[in-house]
């Protein structure tokens, strides 16, 4: 059970480039005892991941920019404020429409947080966003 609050102000978190993306840690299973993992991501066309699953429910909140997130068969619009739910265990992947886009996203039980905060390479100072190449996540 967690029992000390949290905070970050904005711009703050862990910064990792993963697959030629920067992802901003908020919380990981370390702040949130394993219940939820937060991150921020700015992604643009070509940088999209393949269909993929994980084992934790996925949440994502469009900041900006406007992007189609595909899952079982359905696609779903998304613009600056809007949500989407991604289920576990059923493939997903996203399609970014605009020339750039800001994405909160969140794994229930924490999951994905902690695997980029593996796997992803620390920055210091979070760099001007580059061109990644997309990603396979498994």
């Amino acid at each position: 059970m967690i029992t000390k609050p949290y905070a970050l102000a904005g711009g703050e978190g862990r910064a990792y480039e993963w697959h030629g993306v920067l992802f901003t840690i908020k919380a990981a299973a370390a702040e949130t005892g394993g219940l939820l993992s937060i991150w921020e991501v700015a992604t643009r066309p070509g940088e999209e991941p393949q269909p993929h699953v994980h084992e934790e429910d996925e949440l994502f909140y469009v900041l900006s920019g406007t992007v189609t997130f595909h899952c079982n068969g359905q696609s779903f619009e998304g613009k600056a404020d809007g949500f989407i739910f991604l289920p576990r265990a059923i493939p997903h992947s996203y399609t970014i429409d605009s020339e750039e886009a800001r994405l909160l996203g969140f794994s229930v039980p924490s999951g994905f947080g902690d695997h980029i905060e593996k796997t992803g390479k620390p920055v210091k100072r979070k760099p001007r966003h580059k061109r990644g190449k997309g990603s396979n996540i498994a």
